[in-house]
């Protein structure tokens, strides 16, 4: 008799339970199809978005980090660091006695507090939130536009930012002027024959992860806001000609030959073969656009051609 009353009791609890999770869902559901949310930046996230936003990013990065850290101190963030922060970052986060750029103060949420994070965060947490950015927060992925080494200098210089004054940053910020490098255009513009073959040659070597690593290089360069491509979300928009069957083509913007290598070198530089076309050079990294090709092959359709 005990038994049969638990199990009705068990059997109620899990459908109030289940009941009260369907209706919570629904509501939520209701707000953002309806509209009810406001997305604007003109205010902030109502705290319990906010808290389960927060929760989520730590939680997150939590769970993604490696605790193996290289020692800092071997790391040149007094120049090429600090090069790299102005140039990149200062916008955004501000530096002691530097204010944020104006566009930043409006952006929602607003960018942290360097020092604040400085101080919290563990060089590993930094690392992983440089190197893979934060979604739905403006923190940009600087995984395909710095070096490994780079993402450290900034890491080395984040946690020495607490402890400098305005004058002393102030003194190495004007020191770095004219130091670090702009390696996306170095890479493609300043490259030998023999260092394209080399690039060319290690690029071969990649692993089974190639083909997602393509699909993120098309969206880290922001291809998606113009070229509808299968396996991206947000790639829905016909600004330029969609990428499906890009492969299949017989030409590329109707100038080059459609190959593997033309692609290559068109997705790196298109205005050198047709000055007049909209799409930019968006300094896209050899590498990089052979991965993009390799993802292009993949979803292509194979028996079709145009």
């Amino acid at each position: 008799m005990t038994k049969t009353i638990h199990i009705k009791l068990n059997k109620k609890f899990y459908f109030i339970a289940a009941l009260a999770l369907f209706l919570i869902g629904a509501l939520v559901f209701s707000l953002v199809y309806f509209g009810v949310y406001n997305v604007s930046a003109l205010t902030g996230h109502t705290t319990p978005v906010y808290k389960f936003l927060e929760h989520a990013r730590v939680q997150a990065v939590d769970a993604r980090i490696d605790d193996e850290v290289p020692e800092l101190s071997t790391f040149n963030w007094q120049t090429s660091g600090i090069a790299n922060y102005k140039r990149h970052c200062v916008a955004c986060h501000g530096a002691p006695g530097v204010a944020p750029e104006p566009f930043s103060l409006g952006m929602m949420p607003p960018p942290s507090a360097i020092v604040r994070v400085a101080r919290q965060r563990s060089p590993a947490e930094l690392y992983w939130v440089i190197e893979n950015g934060i979604k739905m927060s403006g923190m940009p992925a600087w995984k395909y536009r710095l070096s490994e080494d780079e993402q450290w200098e900034l890491v080395a210089l984040l946690k020495k930012l607490p402890t400098l004054s305005k004058s002393e940053y102030a003194q190495l910020a004007e020191k770095s002027t004219g130091t670090g490098t702009n390696n996306a255009i170095k890479d493609i513009l300043s490259q030998t024959p023999e260092e394209q073959a080399l690039a060319k040659s290690t690029s071969t070597k990649q692993s089974a992860g190639e083909t997602l690593s393509g699909q993120v290089a098309l969206q880290q360069y922001n291809c998606s806001s113009c070229h509808v491509i299968d396996g991206i979300a947000s790639a829905t928009y016909h600004v330029g000609p969609p990428l499906n069957n890009m492969v299949n083509r017989r030409f590329i913007a109707g100038t080059l030959p459609t190959t593997r290598e033309n692609l290559i070198q068109w997705i790196m530089d298109p205005p050198h073969f047709k000055p007049q076309s909209l799409m930019p050079n968006l300094h896209v990294k050899r590498h990089h656009a052979e991965l993009m090709v390799n993802y292009l092959y993949q979803i292509a359709d194979d028996n079709e051609s145009y």
